[in-house]
């Protein structure tokens, strides 16, 4: 990140060098000792939230408590639609969604259909998760996409 904003100033540096050149001898002259007056380059700003889904993060968003208490949450029966529990139907609904840098979810979508009773209860169990921890790339929290298989299973 550093070398790319070096590279940046320096082209315009070039650029308004170039620039005085054409415009007036006089500058001309004065742009031979630039580099005894040029200051340091500032540091980079880091951002505070990307879209890029291809960087790889630092920490995956992972759900307060772990693997387990995701667990837990889905042992609720309440989640599992009554009218597929009678007629039988089980399986596993893999739900996208983006885990904002403050850890809201968004962009809920099923992206693996076991039939739109599932869909909807999956959706639905989903979407009333609490805030999940963010993504963090270089000790910055960021969005970042996640893939969640929700399995319903008759007991």
């Amino acid at each position: 990140m550093k070398t790319i904003s070096l590279l940046a100033g320096c082209l315009s540096l070039f650029s308004s060098v170039a620039t005085a050149q054409l415009l007036d001898p006089v500058l001309s002259a004065a742009a031979d000792n630039v580099t005894a007056v040029m200051s340091p380059m500032p540091e980079a700003v880091p951002y505070s939230q990307s879209t890029d889904e291809f960087v790889p993060v630092t920490n995956e968003p992972f759900f307060p408590g772990g693997h387990q208490a995701l667990e837990a949450y889905f042992q609720n029966p309440a989640f599992y639609p009554h009218q597929a529990q009678q007629a039988g139907i089980e399986g596993t609904v893999h739900v996208r969604f983006r885990v904002t840098s403050t850890g809201h979810l968004t962009d809920l979508k099923v992206v693996k259909s076991r039939g739109s009773l599932l869909d909807s209860a999956a959706l639905e169990a989903v979407a009333l998760m609490p805030r999940w921890y963010p993504a963090h790339r270089s000790g910055i929290a960021v969005s970042s996409v996640y893939v969640l298989p929700v399995t319903f299973r008759a007991q």
